[in-house]
């Protein structure tokens, strides 16, 4: 039944772009893919295409790059063919007029299980917190934030040493795999969409600076968390002599215990830590403003006042 099913693709980062081509390989027709414009990169602000931009290009499918989906775009829209709407991390909210145009309407693939972590941060905010679990919500789009009804979910394991980049890439590829899994039974009505309970809802923000600063009064596991799931992006970092320190990967030292204040520097044979609320974090990659990212042994050379000091 689906290779009668047109399909208009939405979608920006390199997450979504799994999905994009598992709907072509399995012989959906995809009339337009929408992303974002290409933006400007670097200090000479060279314009790059988006990740789905560049993989439509391969794919020779015919590529949209509104700004806005303002009133000219949904001219546009309107003419194109399609049956339904298939949003994967596309960044824009679709308008409620958009919404009542497509026969199947929008399904867009979120990485929750929601109604839990609704919103632009799901993977890296389930990271943070420490969860064991999260997994991946086909649904209907409303005019809400991830508030529509749910297809279909799986859960996905969270992996405890991974970083989110990593889990990011298995999700993109899981989340691809479920969605031609699950749309055959959403098209024939074997999968009726279900409200959410939204008494249960949590929210994640769009992630800051100022998230990835690191307190080293909390637990060694909870900052070893927030890096795992910050330091690509926005980044983790802590001050050393009134200088950023970015901090990119670390690990926990839960056999070792030593005295000292939180944010004190210590050494324990090869390997240098901070002391944190609970054990030690050991430090295996940073980077000092002004410097280039490197292994902890490296920028430690030459550095004598470095072990004993504090990070503030």
């Amino acid at each position: 039944m689906h290779k009668d099913v047109e399909c208009i693709f939405f979608g920006t980062p390199a997450f979504a772009v799994p999905s994009l081509k598992a709907l072509h390989e399995a012989g959906y027709a995809i009339s337009a893919v929408v992303t974002t414009p290409d933006q400007p990169v670097g200090r000479k602000g060279i314009l790059v295409p988006s990740p789905v931009k560049q993989a439509a290009l391969e794919l020779n499918f015919p590529i949209l790059e509104p700004d806005k989906l303002d009133d000219s775009f949904f001219e546009t829209f309107t003419n194109l063919q399609f049956d339904i709407c298939i949003i994967v991390a596309y960044g824009k909210i679709i308008p409620a007029k958009y919404l009542v145009i497509p026969r199947y309407g929008f399904v867009n693939i979120h990485a929750s299980l929601l109604p839990k972590y609704r919103g632009p941060s799901p993977i890296q905010t389930a990271i943070f917190n420490g969860e064991k679990q999260t997994g991946i919500s086909l649904q209907l789009i409303d005019d809400q934030i991830d508030h529509g009804p749910i297809i279909a979910q799986q859960i996905c394991e969270l992996p405890g040493q991974q970083y989110y980049p990593e889990i990011a890439r298995v999700l993109s590829k899981e989340s691809a795999q479920f969605l031609i899994s699950a749309l055959p039974d959403y098209f024939n009505g074997k999968s009726k969409p279900r409200e959410q309970d939204h008494s249960q809802a949590t929210f994640c923000h769009r992630l800051s600076r100022e998230d990835g600063k690191i307190v080293w009064s909390r637990s060694a596991e909870e900052i070893f968390n927030q890096i795992r799931a910050l330091s690509h992006e926005p980044g983790t970092w802590t001050t050393w002599q009134n200088k950023i320190l970015r901090i990119s990967k670390a690990k926990v030292a839960s056999t070792m215990s030593f005295p000292g204040a939180p944010g004190t520097i210590i050494k324990s044979g090869p390997l240098i830590a901070v002391q944190t609320a609970t054990h030690p974090l050991i430090l295996l990659r940073i980077q000092l403003e002004g410097g280039k990212e490197m292994d902890i042994t490296q920028f430690i050379f030459g550095k004598h006042n470095f072990i004993g000091s504090t990070f503030e």
